[in-house]
């Protein structure tokens, strides 16, 4: 970490920087095994590797940190000798210095300075080619530590290139858009005349059809004659019926009638019938819904237990909180119990156990859950278990279960595991 660096005055904020990363770089390199993560959650040691060029990365936990702030709170003599190998005086753009390189600097940095205006967001300067830039900005941190190293650079000519407005060009775009606002004036007057025209047309259309409607108005059919009738009143039958029969109607002929329902007496009506008035009739009425109503059948299946693994052990509450947010239907979870630590136990309504077993394999690649097919806790998981060992687990699925069924609220779950017992 001693290898010498060019003159301040050959080197860019670019070069500045890689040379600080160089170092921070041997630095981490050197003592990679020792490194521990700054996250409290994770603390793991030697998982630092480098995220971008200002920042650290733990490959367990995933969080970044900026380089400078891990080697000033890991390294104290490692960040003042990776300070003093770059150029100096290093400070901040502010009255109060990042840290004191020697009495000079403290003494200067020390002296009141007054505080300028605001600069704008995205300030403009323009620079002769042959001014040259009097500071470098160093980089020590992602929470706007900022180091200023004086150091002269030279800068290049920037060719400006302005390009001059003027209002001629405008002109003839205002009077082509003109013109295009006249025609389509024009454009929608003649569509108002046609579709003026076409109304006029359908109104005419609607009142002939009408007026034919009316005009051929439906009249009694006359009775065909008999064989007893008259020779006379025949005649007149026949001279009758030859008038042609109006044409059958949408309504009487074409649209078949709809068959009523039947009347259903109410409750009320039925009772009324008995002779019954007053608070008779209401106790009648309900007396009848009573009757009338069916038994609630019970559920020939009984809940069934699942284990998943994968579950971290935490509040009961909490843990159906969770599950709500997931969409899982809380009320046809019964009971959850915790066996050790990733392991917890769901007492199901038995319906509800497909749907419950799709969600939990849906989450199983992400958050690592796996079913427990033919696991039971009043058993040793371990075939080869002594007999001590499966009288404990024996004995202890028997005080968890006593103890679920003096707490529980739900008939279910004490029927459920009383039939275990």
């Amino acid at each position: 970490m001693n290898s010498p660096l060019p003159p301040s005055s050959q080197m860019s904020v670019r070069d500045i920087t890689e040379a600080r990363n160089e170092l921070i770089e041997q630095w981490r390199t050197m003592y990679l095994a020792e490194l521990p993560c700054p996250n409290a959650e994770c603390r793991k040691i030697g998982h630092i590797t480098n995220h971008d060029r200002l920042r650290f990365n733990c490959t367990r936990c995933l969080k970044h940190f900026p380089k400078m702030d891990y080697v000033r709170d890991n390294d104290e003599g490692a960040f003042l000798d990776i300070v003093s190998q770059l150029p100096s005086p290093l400070r901040r753009k502010t009255a109060t210095p990042l840290m004191q390189l020697d009495s000079e600097d403290s003494q200067s940095d020390s002296s009141p300075t007054t505080t300028a205006a605001p600069a704008p967001r995205f300030p403009l300067r323009a620079m002769p080619p042959s001014t040259k830039s009097t500071g470098l900005l160093l980089t020590t941190s992602s929470k706007r530590r900022l180091d200023q190293v004086t150091s002269p650079s030279p800068r290049p000519a920037q060719p400006t290139q302005l390009r001059i407005l003027t209002k001629s060009p405008v002109q003839p775009q205002n009077e082509f858009l003109l013109r295009l606002i006249e025609d389509m004036k024009l454009e929608k007057t003649a569509l108002l005349e046609q579709i003026s025209s076409l109304t006029k047309q359908v109104e005419a259309l609607t009142a002939a059809v009408t007026g034919r409607t009316h005009a051929a108005a439906p009249t009694a059919a006359p009775a065909e004659p008999t064989e007893a009738a008259p020779a006379d009143q025949a005649t007149t039958t026949t001279t009758m019926s030859a008038t042609p029969a109006p044409e059958p109607t949408k309504k009487t002929d074409q649209a078949p009638r709809k068959p009523t329902a039947p009347h259903r007496q109410s409750y009320a009506e039925a009772v009324a019938k008995r002779g019954l008035t007053g608070e008779d009739l209401d106790k009648g009425i309900k007396a009848l819904k009573a009757l009338r109503s069916r038994p609630k059948p019970r559920n020939p299946l009984k809940p069934v237990l699942v284990y998943v693994q994968g579950i971290g052990r935490m509040r009961i509450s909490e843990l159906r909180k969770h599950l709500g947010d997931l969409r899982f239907r809380k009320s046809a979870i019964l009971n959850i119990s915790f066996l050790g630590a990733r392991t917890a136990e769901f007492l199901i309504t038995a319906e509800y156990q497909y749907a419950f077993e799709k969600s939990i394999n849906n989450f199983a690649d992400s958050a690592g859950w796996r079913i427990l097919s033919g696991f039971s806790a009043a058993k040793a998981a371990d075939p080869k278990a002594s007999a001590e060992m499966v009288q404990g687990v024996k004995e202890a699925f028997v005080r968890r279960a006593h103890r679920i069924m003096e707490t529980a609220k739900n008939s279910l779950v004490t029927d459920t595991f009383r039939d275990l017992l």
